[in-house]
């Protein structure tokens, strides 16, 4: 399961549903008492982009960056930096909202982008070619109708 669409050799993406996106931010952070967040509200502040630390958060972010609607990122290489990013830089991360993750936690907050501008991400179901078969249909179907459960 990848968040966003993969491409790899030998591989097939199935997109099964898609979401809305979001931004985990402080629970101190100025964004923090809004309903819905805009991308101009999004430009005062840094996005985190981790090529190592978390790859889930680079397919929202690619996604946002290709439409030319973050600029501002910054570039974080260790839990220490992740941290300080949205605890002392009011910075922010990419998420995918679920409502059950919306509750706050004791830190952190969930806000949602607004729907106007969300472009919504996919989820997507990844076989290897080469494994493809009977048992892969049935956990996609599977996922196809989890997903119609979800999807907000």
């Amino acid at each position: 399961m990848t968040i966003g669409a993969y491409e790899a050799p030998n591989c097939t993406c199935t997109p099964v549903g898609t979401l809305p996106c979001g931004i985990t931010i402080a629970s101190t952070h100025p964004l923090a008492a809004k309903q819905f967040v805009t991308c101009a509200d999004l430009a005062a502040f840094p996005a985190g982009e981790s090529h190592v630390y978390d790859s889930f958060n680079d397919s929202i972010l690619t996604t946002f960056k290709k439409r030319g609607l973050v600029t501002n990122i910054s570039h974080i290489s260790t839990a220490t930096e992740a941290l300080a990013h949205i605890m002392l830089k009011q910075g922010y991360y990419f998420s995918v909202v679920i409502s059950q993750l919306t509750k706050p936690k004791l830190t952190t907050v969930l806000r949602p982008i607004d729907p106007a501008e969300d472009p919504r991400i996919p989820i997507c179901f990844v076989t290897r070619n080469d494994r493809a078969g009977a048992r892969h249909r049935v956990v996609q179907n599977f996922l196809l109708h989890a997903m119609g459960l979800v999807s907000n």
